[in-house]
């Protein structure tokens, strides 16, 4: 029963930083330029990192599985297939409407 909460914690740290992720790809492609790409995803890294060590520590107590990294790795995966999209949806609704608004004026 351990391992199955255990995985869901990995699973959903995955999911908070495909979510990262996703909004850091959303600030890529409104600027388009290659210092911000280099930046955010130095960033991503770094932050996703971070919650993977901090679930390591705070919830394993240091302790390390493969299985916590492939959950990790899921989760991740799981937010860019399928949540991925309703942020570029919304960054593309976003993005329309600015522009609508500035033809008007």
């Amino acid at each position: 029963m351990r391992a199955v909460v255990l995985s869901f914690v990995f699973i959903l740290a995955g999911f908070l930083s495909g979510t990262i992720y996703s909004i850091f790809s959303l600030l890529r492609r409104a600027s388009k330029n290659i210092i911000v790409t280099f930046v955010t995803d130095l960033v991503w890294c770094i932050l996703a990192g971070f919650v993977y060590i901090l679930c390591v520590f705070k919830v394993e107590s240091g302790d390390f599985a493969f299985f916590e990294t492939l959950c990790f790795a899921f989760g991740i995966v799981f937010e860019i297939i399928f949540v991925q999209n309703i942020f570029a949806s919304f960054g593309k609704w976003v993005y329309n409407h600015k522009h609508k608004k500035g033809e008007e004026q």
